[in-house]
């Protein structure tokens, strides 16, 4: 019984380890990243310490289930809360229960993130009447598998436009997400608000 447990605490050491060096790799890219698109000390200390704030709340997930994933609809609501006082009043949601892989946790968390971040300055929330739909699926499965597809909907809002100037959040929800997850993204800044979507292999961010 004691070798068994020592077995058990050595497991989970490791497992430690190794989830530790992915979550630091993954700071030091945010950490080079912010560092590169900030005009000032100021605004990559803001921004870092915001992009922190979102993968802590991510963690605070995965460790709640074991580093084993996470539920997509606590994820959204995890990662908005910062942004309106009353969730449940300016995002709307809609999916089926999925569980999402633990390295699909920290690629949608970036995106959505930055989407909100974007949405709170310039977007939907940046207004009292403006509001925003996020929602999943999977889809019918093509010659590689099924597929998860997400999107990002703002209405009510101000108008928007695609900015002059393209910094690290626009990189992450028009690039990294997609090549992360092995999927395209769709990103567009329509008339009545921006409109984002994912569409990548359900292999590459559902758990199985």
């Amino acid at each position: 019984e004691r070798k068994a447990r020592e077995k058990h605490i050595e497991f989970l050491m490791r497992e430690l380890s190794h989830r530790s060096k992915n979550l630091l790799a993954v700071v030091q890219a945010i950490a080079g990243q912010t560092a590169r698109y900030s005009d000032s000390m100021n605004e990559f200390q803001t921004r870092f310490s915001q992009r922190l704030h979102a993968m802590a709340r991510a963690q605070d997930l995965l460790v709640a289930r074991n580093w084993e994933g996470a539920q997509l609809v606590d994820l959204v609501r995890s990662q908005m809360a910062p942004f309106t006082e009353d969730v449940s009043e300016r995002i709307e949601m809609g999916g089926p229960e999925l569980d999402l892989r633990p390295d699909a946790v920290h690629s949608i968390t970036l995106a959505l993130h930055e989407l909100a971040t974007n949405a709170a300055k310039y977007g939907a929330l940046s207004v009292p009447d403006g509001r925003v739909a996020v929602s999943w699926e999977l889809a019918n499965a093509d010659a590689d598998g099924p597929r998860f597809r997400m999107s990002w909907r703002e209405h009510s809002g101000p108008p928007v436009s695609a900015p002059d100037r393209k910094g690290f959040g626009h990189v992450v929800i028009a690039d990294m997400v997609g090549n992360a997850l092995r999927g395209n993204v769709d990103l567009r800044f329509e008339s009545d608000g921006l409109r984002w979507t994912l569409d990548a292999p359900a292999a590459s961010v559902i758990k199985r």
